[in-house]
């Protein structure tokens, strides 16, 4: 999913995009995630790596159509990742709807590593700042405690 964000952060969704280009919105994209960038691992600081990687994982997979139905939307050859089999007459409605699907997919990705990580939960709170920041918890939403302080320190 980060591969067509990034071919859609680029605006070459659809159309094509240079792997060297594409390897550099990938990197982009998932260092603004803790969770993406331990995925990535040690290929998120190397490019050739990088490459290599989007070359095994996504882009073999997009271009011999797996999951959908053995269909073909994806090509890659001379260095370039291109969309295939696509209708672009509505263009601008292909990249909400495909942008839309592809941050849903990735929330969901997002999801399964953070329980695989054991992160705790988002925590939504308000933090009231006067000589001492505290945590007011009885108006952050559902679960009410009482107010903690915060150790400034």
């Amino acid at each position: 999913m980060v591969t067509l964000q990034a071919m859609l952060a680029a605006n070459q969704f659809p159309g094509k995009i240079g792997i060297d280009d594409l390897v550099g919105g990938v990197a982009k994209l998932a260092s603004r995630s803790q969770l993406l960038a331990q995925d990535f691992g040690e290929a998120l600081i190397d490019e050739e790596k990088l490459k290599k990687l989007l070359e095994s994982n996504p882009i073999q997979a997009w271009r011999e159509g797996r999951g959908t139905n053995n269909k073909a939307y994806f090509s890659y050859g001379d260095g370039e990742f291109a969309t295939s089999n696509l209708d672009i007459t509505h263009t601008e409605a292909l990249q909400t709807l495909t942008r839309e699907i592809s941050d849903w997919r990735l929330a969901q990705y997002l999801e399964r590593l953070h329980g695989e990580a054991r992160y705790a939960r988002q925590i939504v709170c308000k933090v009231i700042l006067r000589r001492q920041p505290y945590i007011d918890a009885a108006k952050s939403g559902p679960a009410s405690r009482n107010s903690e302080r915060m150790d400034p320190g």
